[in-house]
């Protein structure tokens, strides 16, 4: 999930996502979300019908088996909310992980919920258009897309360029060219 995105929902739902900065030896969920940005309206959505409940908090967010698994701390607080996650990781199962269009589960080096143009993309060209996909929804959001220091910059899927401002990173010296 693009970065500017995960920060605009720990910005905006901050009762939701308490360990977003903590260190993954405190909470998985500071390894951020760790899907494809097709399934950003789901999630969306879902922080909307959550934000409501008191004493809720979301323990991890990712990808498994090509599914939307969502957990949260304490589990099981309430069959209301665990209808919430249960529709949202359905309406996952039919939805590209990488560009949000009509998908199903497909089985590969690894199991993606994706359309049949992601499917047939090659390797990590898949997460190519998820960052692009990212960085549609990030503009509609109107959320930022420059970096006035070098703490700014977020690195790509390939840690190889900012995907805020497409800066390059020289990963040999460390620093941004």
């Amino acid at each position: 999930m693009d970065k500017r995105i995960e920060l605009y929902w720990v910005e905006k739902y901050p009762n939701l996502f308490p360990g977003y900065h903590m260190t993954v030896w405190q909470t998985p969920m500071a390894r951020g979300f760790t899907c494809g940005n097709g399934w950003f309206y789901i999630l969306d959505r879902l922080w909307k019908d959550l934000s409501g409940f008191d004493n809720l908090t979301i323990g991890q967010v990712k990808e498994k088996f090509g599914g939307l698994r969502v957990y949260q701390n304490p589990p099981g607080l309430s069959i209301v909310e665990d209808l919430y996650i249960e529709l949202a990781s359905a309406d996952a199962i039919n939805t590209c992980e990488m560009c949000s269009s009509l998908g199903k589960r497909r089985d590969g080096n690894w199991i993606f919920t994706l359309c049949d143009n992601c499917f047939e993309t090659e390797g990590s060209d898949k997460w190519k258009v998820s960052e692009e996909f990212g960085c549609k929804i990030a503009k509609d959001l109107n959320l930022r897309t420059t970096c006035e220091t070098d703490k700014d910059h977020l690195l790509d899927f390939n840690y190889k360029n900012c995907i805020v401002c497409k800066t390059g990173y020289d990963v040999k010296t460390g620093g941004w060219k």
